[in-house]
């Protein structure tokens, strides 16, 4: 693993955080949930939680699954706070709790870790890009939803 890809993509994914959280947690609930096409910033921050979470559960399950801490892996991830009504400055708190959950698994893996394949022939690092990539995406998006 090349310690520069990991700092690089760590930061990327802690900046999609900041982006969020300084960006939109100000924004009025009407701008959040505001329609576009059947889509909403408020509903593609909570693509974005859920992913995090299935993201990082499928990471815990994969580097340690003896020390999961996720509950039954049939059940789908939940920070414990859901509700079908949360606002969006809500959803931004719990994709940053989510995103936590990510980093810190990410940070206690060894060198090995990193260069294991986890999924098909992806390491971990491949699939942190992934995830920074999707992240571009998802602000890409809310940026043209929100008129910025």
């Amino acid at each position: 693993m090349a310690r520069q890809d990991w700092e690089d993509t760590r930061r990327s994914l802690i900046d999609t955080y900041r982006t969020l959280n300084f960006d939109l947690r100000n924004r009025g609930e009407s701008v959040l949930a505001a329609d576009h096409g059947g889509e909403s910033i408020k509903t593609v921050v909570r693509g974005m939680k859920d992913h995090e979470l299935i993201f990082a559960k499928s990471l815990q399950l994969s580097l340690a699954p003896e020390m999961s801490v996720f509950g039954d892996q049939d059940e789908p991830p939940v920070i414990g706070t859901e509700a079908t009504d949360e606002t969006g400055q809500v959803l931004i708190s719990q994709f940053g709790s989510a995103r936590a959950t990510t980093l810190n698994i990410m940070a206690g893996a060894d060198a090995e870790a990193w260069d294991r394949p986890i999924e098909g022939n992806k390491r971990m690092l491949d699939l942190a890009k992934d995830l920074a990539a999707n992240d571009r995406t998802n602000l890409e998006k809310i940026r043209r939803m929100a008129g910025a």
